[in-house]
């Protein structure tokens, strides 16, 4: 069963809350905290709870005091020992640490923001919303503008071409979706990406995982970066954030350090 709740997210002082505390984003089938369902947008601050995520079709969204997230599913937590399982989830998953960015490892002279570590043979997402930023590999400097970017199907047939001496581009994909759901995206000596438009069940899934959250439209945007973030969506991720400005100074803590560590888990060193 899932629960939508209307998330108020205060600067408030609770007893405690010197503590860490972790906050529920959203959850799906049986989460309880002491054996009582667990609201989207509770603060958990309790260090000797437990909580308890049913079985492997439920799951729970958390962020920290910290700044760190995850996705936790079946499983009986200790609410004190919350950042240390997301920490070694973090490490299990490839995910640098907060305060570093992802180091470039990879043999191209261009590389792209948020995809210079672990590259994946596939990128899925559920959006049709292409924005890829790039740079040039601090290892190398003979890189020479503009460059030819170009989006293809696997069978090589063009959709899209452009040069440019811009390090960003923003483009809709939904009319190439129509025609293919897996795209090719290349660019002058930087690595192939491939993408793959996420299949419909999963796509509906996280869509109602984003719809329970109900919150201020800053707070919103920073709380679906973690959903999407949670389920590997990157080039989602990198849309949303890079949509515009994202100011969050005016935020509580927890959401300013998640979001300082994104920016440094995107950054190009």
């Amino acid at each position: 069963m899932k629960h939508s709740v209307i998330l108020t997210f205060l600067l408030i002082s609770i007893g405690g809350f010197a503590q860490k505390s972790f906050t529920i984003v959203a959850t799906s089938g049986e989460v309880t905290l002491n054996d009582n369902p667990v609201p989207a947008g509770q603060i958990i601050s309790d260090a000797t709870a437990r909580l308890v995520i049913g079985d492997r079709n439920s799951y729970v969204y958390v962020v920290t005091s910290e700044g760190r997230h995850a996705k936790l599913s079946d499983g009986s937590y200790k609410t004190k020992t919350i950042d240390d399982v997301i920490e070694a989830k973090a490490r299990q998953e490839g995910r640098p640490p907060l305060t570093s960015g992802l180091v470039c490892r990879l043999p191209y002279q261009v590389v792209y923001e948020g995809m210079t570590d672990r590259p994946k043979p596939i990128h899925r997402m559920i959006g049709d919303s292409l924005f890829l930023r790039w740079a040039k590999n601090p290892r190398f400097n003979n890189v020479k503008d503009p460059l030819g970017f170009s989006i293809t199907n696997m069978f090589n047939d063009p959709f899209y071409e452009h040069k440019s001496s811009e390090q960003f581009v923003l483009i809709n994909l939904k009319p190439f979706f129509e025609t293919d759901n897996n795209l090719v995206i290349q660019m002058t000596d930087a690595p192939m990406l491939t993408i793959k438009k996420e299949e419909a069940t999963t796509t509906t899934r996280i869509i109602n995982d984003l719809q329970m959250i109900h919150a201020d439209p800053l707070s919103k945007r920073v709380l679906d970066l973690v959903v999407y973030e949670s389920n590997g969506m990157i080039l989602d991720v990198l849309f949303h954030y890079n949509k515009k400005p994202l100011d969050v100074s005016s935020l509580p803590n927890d959401l300013q350090n998640y979001v300082a560590a994104l920016a440094n888990r995107l950054k190009i060193q």
